[in-house]
């Protein structure tokens, strides 16, 4: 049986990321073996993950900064264990793994090496800095790859404009979500657990506070929206929390701006919100998104790559991720009409199931069966 080693950064073991490609892998017949930096779980956890799908996984010291010099003892650590295992084939991901796993591959003589990129570093709004750092490497490394799988369409287009044409160039939207656990029943009674009225219109967001997400003009549009009752959501957790709370103080709205931590409850917590928001200035292809939308919020989000792959008129409102004034328009509108939160719930609906696991995993046999034939 020939070997696939599949390549992420740090992780607790099987997750989103990885999971298409190991039910993809196994429908061609491939022997998969996961690599990465787990050392924040335990040996328990990874002795069931690989019981439960029939892998192998792999210790990795990758660091998440590309200029960590560890990721020079973890890029040794992928050499030996190439050598040690004679991979037939690598699926590398995230940009230190990405860049690892290729020159890895090279120095071992892997057969095919793929790539997928979960949003390049270099976009149309991003700093200089990042087209002159992460662009020239990424160029460069294409002439060592096989084929190079984008998520979103910007990075599609880019690549099949720039990339060397040695490499392959595929579009598969993400790495799948398993819609039916979005559909199961949620708990009731979590509004009143949390303290929110009956009646309250709820924004959720979803996700890390820190500079990238944008929380501050969340915050900002509350506060310009005179009904008291519409509200705000913060579950998750990072280093902007304080100065967010600061800011709720300073604009007399801490009572509405509510923050609940990380959540292992994620099912219920989505079924609090009437609406979700997004106000990143960066994303590969989100996945709150697609969980917002699996479980028929109408979603409102900055208007960037990726984004406005998921969501579009129908199902939302696409905004300036600098404006504030625009944020607290719209969610006024989708407020003040019942009718419209409906169509738009319905019609994200409909619209996840293109971004279900199950057509992942096709799309990513069909990549897997071009390349390894």
């Amino acid at each position: 049986m020939k070997k696939i080693l599949y390549i992420l950064n740090v992780a607790d073991g099987v997750n989103s990321f990885s999971l298409s490609s190991i039910l993809a892998a196994q429908r061609v017949g491939l022997d998969f073996h996961l690599a990465g930096d787990f050392s924040q779980t335990t040996r328990e956890k990874l002795d069931e993950d690989e019981n439960k799908y029939s892998i192998r996984i792999h210790q990795i010291d990758l660091a998440r900064s590309p200029f960590s010099l560890k990721n020079v003892s973890a890029y040794r650590q992928i050499v030996e264990l190439i050598n040690k295992e004679k991979f037939d084939y690598i699926h590398c991901n995230t940009p230190v793994g990405g860049v690892l796993g290729r020159l890895a591959g090279m120095n071992g003589r892997v057969k095919k090496v793929i790539y997928q990129a979960h949003g390049f570093h270099f976009y149309k709004e991003a700093p200089i800095i990042n087209w002159m750092l992460y662009c020239p490497v990424e160029m460069f490394l294409a002439r060592i790859t096989d084929a190079i799988i984008t998520i979103n369409s910007e990075d599609y287009q880019f690549a099949l404009k720039h990339m060397h044409p040695r490499s392959c160039i595929y579009y598969v939207p993400g790495v799948g979500i398993e819609l039916e656990q979005w559909k199961t029943q949620y708990k009731l009674g979590i509004r009143r657990e949390l303290g929110i009225k009956h009646d309250d219109f709820i924004v959720l967001v979803v996700g890390r506070l820190e500079n990238n997400k944008n929380c501050k003009t969340i915050v900002e549009a509350i506060s310009k929206i005179q009904t008291r009752s519409v509200k705000v959501v913060f579950c998750g957790d990072g280093e902007d929390k304080q100065q967010l709370q600061m800011l709720a103080k300073d604009l007399d709205i801490s009572d509405r701006v509510l923050f609940i931590g990380n959540r292992t409850d994620m099912n219920d917590i989505y079924h609090i919100a009437d609406c979700f928001v997004l106000a990143s200035f960066r994303e590969g292809l989100s996945r709150s998104i697609m969980e917002a939308m699996a479980v028929g919020l109408p979603c409102v989000v900055s208007d960037i790559r990726g984004n406005n792959d998921l969501i579009d008129e129908k199902g939302g409102k696409l905004f300036d991720p600098h404006n504030s004034n625009e944020l607290a328009m719209y969610l006024t509108q989708i407020y003040e009409s019942i009718d419209m939160r409906i169509d738009m719930g319905k019609h994200n609906i409909k619209k996840i199931e293109q971004f279900s696991i199950y057509t992942i995993v096709e799309k990513m046999i069909d990549i897997y069966k071009t390349q390894f034939q």
